[in-house]
């Protein structure tokens, strides 16, 4: 199995321009609902789900899952129980480990697996630190993930035939955030070269006419006349594929320097 021993440039870059995308949606743009840019955002959170069940699923072992999990739950940690004490938490107030943890549904709304309780908060003090809540427990799950990697296939099918497919942060593993994780774990048997090879042979015209048709069914909407499918499989995973795209079309207008 490949091992990837250089940073891929335009990985960096799709990494950065779902990270800006992010940082967007938080804008509370009005532009998100006048143009195209929406197929991208709808892509931001489960391509870095695909990204992390990918590259952790490389050459993976019960070692290197803990140790990895472990330098990702220090900071985890660190800046969570800070905010709760320093700016969240009212004074005299005691909090339970469920506070620091977010949990209250796993998998599915109203699934309730470890009865907290009704009080038992939805996310992490930093509500955005979900992300980084499921991937640590995701990391842990990899090197088992990765050894039944051909049983997942059917398991993806099950999550994909799901309406809405959006990752849910007030639901610890929701359905979305496995699904996308587990396309990134079934992924990485393929070399990084392959695809980019896929994104990279004649995608330009598939994201023209993406950029094409969503403007006219951002139009179409704003008029009544079409509902849009923002969180469908097929406009998220599209999402992640422009994303890609973007960052391989970036890296070759605007290639790196090289080292000195």
């Amino acid at each position: 199995m490949e091992i990837l021993k250089k940073r891929v440039a335009w990985i960096d870059v799709s990494r950065v321009l779902a990270a800006l995308l992010i940082m967007y949606v938080h804008l509370s743009s009005p532009l998100l609902k006048t143009t195209g840019i929406h197929l991208f955002y709808n892509g931001r959170v489960p391509f870095f789900l695909v990204l992390a069940g990918y590259f952790l699923a490389r050459n993976i072992t019960w070692n290197k899952a803990v140790d990895r999990a472990l330098w990702l739950f220090i900071p985890y940690m660190i800046w969570n129980v800070l905010y709760l004490f320093l700016l969240s938490l009212p004074a005299g107030s005691s909090f339970q480990l469920a506070d620091l943890a977010g949990i209250r549904d796993v998998f599915l709304p109203g699934m309730d697996l470890f009865s907290f309780g009704s009080e038992s908060p939805d996310v992490p003090p930093i509500g955005p630190s979900w992300f980084l809540r499921d991937i640590i427990i995701l990391t842990l799950l990899t090197p088992l993930l990765a050894r039944i990697k051909i049983l997942l296939l059917p398991a993806l099918l099950l999550f994909f035939s799901f309406c809405n497919m959006a990752p849910d942060p007030l639901v610890t593993l929701s359905v979305g955030s496995c699904a996308f994780y587990l396309l990134g774990v079934v992924l990485s048997s393929r070399r990084i070269d392959d695809i980019h090879l896929v994104l990279n042979k004649k995608f330009g015209v598939v994201f023209c006419v993406s950029i094409l048709v969503s403007s006219a069914m951002v139009l179409l909407h704003s008029a009544g006349i079409l509902s849009l499918w923002t969180e469908t499989v097929a406009g998220m995973l599209l999402g992640v594929m422009l994303i890609m795209y973007a960052g391989i079309w970036m890296e070759s207008v605007c290639p790196a320097l090289p080292p000195e």
